[in-house]
This record gives structure tokens, sequence and C-alpha cells, in this order.
């Protein structure tokens, strides 16, 4: 059940259905993990940025998590979902290959426009 979590997360992260191709990087940016960007709360990289969430969590949290960290992580939930809201058709559309083609299209449309590397992420790119 772990991993189908972890596999799920993995889906919905736009960074992990593309790599940036170019002169400088004719093998790709690997996902975004050689883009790099000026250090903030120790993220260092496009990638690591889209993993915090645009830096609003940071870190791993210890293992085995205790009942707070449980709750803390099912209060982050909660808070994430009213935040972002979505329709009832998409909470219940199970089609990987839907949520493989919603990432992309955020990795192509969104992901790396308007950020250049080794500097930081706009504030409209963070809101």
């Amino acid at each position: 059940m772990r991993l189908l979590v972890h596999y799920v997360g993995d889906v919905h992260q736009p960074l992990h259905t593309t790599s940036m191709v170019n002169k400088e990087n004719p093998r790709g940016d690997y996902g975004g993990n050689g883009f790099r960007l000026h250090s903030k709360k120790g993220v260092k990289n496009l990638h690591s940025a889209w993993d915090s969430v645009l830096f609003e969590f940071g870190g791993y949290p210890r293992l085995p998590m205790n009942a707070y960290s449980w709750n803390q992580l099912g209060d982050d939930a909660d808070r994430l979902v009213k935040k972002h809201h979505i329709s009832k058709k998409q909470a219940e559309d199970l089609d990987v290959n839907t949520w493989v083609a919603e990432s992309h299209l955020i990795a192509t449309k969104f992901v790396y426009k308007g950020v250049n590397e080794w500097k930081e992420l706009p504030p409209w790119y963070i809101k």
C-alpha cells in the first residue's frame, strides 16, 4: 500500500513526466533535478521545489511516524484539498493515463516558464 500511495503521488508531480532538453542539457535535466535554483529552505533545484509544494513543505518526516506526525499529515492534506478544490468528476477519475497527461500538460505549459537557473523562483510562480 505504501508504494502505491507513493507512485500515485509521483505521477501527480509534473517533473516526473518531462525533462528539459536543450544545448546545455542534451540528455535532459533529469526532470528538473539538473535545473539549479538559488537555494531556499534547503531546496536547490526545480524538482525539489515542486516536491516541497513550492516551499510549503520541506524535508522528510521522521520514520516511523508517531501519532502527532500522522495527524499533522492529515491536517496538511485537508488544508491542501480545501485550497485546491477539484470537481467530484476529477476526484473520481482513476485513469492513470489521465493523471500522467495532466501532469505532463502542467510540466510543458507552466513548470519551466519564466524561471531561470541559479535564480530564485519569482513570487507569482510560487502562488
